[in-house]
């Protein structure tokens, strides 16, 4: 899907909602979480989904976005799926070093600067008629209506426990072996060659696609709630700039470093 995905720390809503609403108004297909995920959608999923499902990721950088784990993970995520960033400056803060390639404007007078950003995003590729646009975000929530649905079956499948019945019929307290025992996997992505971390690398469980982490500026990254027993191998899915790499394994209870 064409439009454009924006990225803001909470501080600095009202300028995204500006921002929104202009781009709106010429037409131009824009996801802002707050306008755009309905009550009972996962939160996570429909912000990740977003972001892959839209073209250009506008980011509203500030001191407050520095400071925010959430919209750090929100760009790791258009970096690592190859989203056009679009950097848009609110005051002096430095970008992270793997966003400086990037070309962004600063934002002093919403009403002059607007038309920078419609330049650089080619507002021609995003706009849709009235009528079109109901079409697609109607058939756009039945896909995300079933894929919610989906995902939230294999979650209560996977991560809820069961209980045992008491005299009603009801469920309470576990069955026996019934309980899954998980675990943490922590770990670390380094260049081969140099032994440096390497950033921005997704990678996701090969039983469990959906659930994924990506390398931060250490090269660290963290899987929680993994299921199996201590000892036990893990295959792990390793993707760096649109290329896979070979999976890798890992031990349950040991830490975790992966050569690329």
């Amino acid at each position: 899907m064409s439009g454009i995905f924006i990225s803001y720390a909470r501080e600095d809503e009202a300028t995204a909602v500006d921002v929104e609403n202009r781009l709106k108004k010429l037409g131009i297909v824009v996801f802002r979480d707050k306008s755009s995920i309905y009550s009972g959608d996962s939160w996570p999923d429909a912000l990740g989904k977003g972001i892959v499902e839209h073209e250009i990721f506008l980011l509203l950088w500030s001191r407050h976005s520095a400071e925010s784990k959430y919209l750090n993970r929100e760009w790791n995520i258009a970096w690592t799926s190859e989203k056009r960033i679009i950097p848009v400056f609110l005051d002096e803060t430095p970008l992270p070093p793997s966003l400086r390639a990037f070309n962004g404007i600063y934002l002093e007078d919403i009403e002059k600067d607007i038309e920078k950003i419609i330049v650089l995003t080619g507002p021609e590729k995003f706009s849709q008629s009235a009528g079109d646009k109901k079409n697609r975000l109607k058939q756009a929530k039945g896909v995300v209506f079933w894929v919610i649905s989906l995902l939230s079956l294999a979650w209560l499948v996977w991560f809820v426990p069961w209980e045992g019945a008491n005299k009603t019929g009801e469920f309470h307290g576990e069955v026996p072996g019934a309980s899954v025992e998980t675990h943490t996997i922590h770990g670390t992505v380094v260049y081969a060659d140099n032994g440096k971390p390497a950033v921005g690398v997704k990678l996701t469980l090969k039983d469990s696609p959906n659930h994924f982490s990506i390398t931060a500026s250490n090269g660290g990254f963290i899987f929680e709630n993994v299921p199996g027993a201590v000892g036990d191998r893990v295959r792990i899915c390793v993707y760096k700039n649109g290329w896979k790499y070979p999976d890798r394994d890992v031990v349950l209870g040991k830490p975790a470093k992966i050569c690329l």
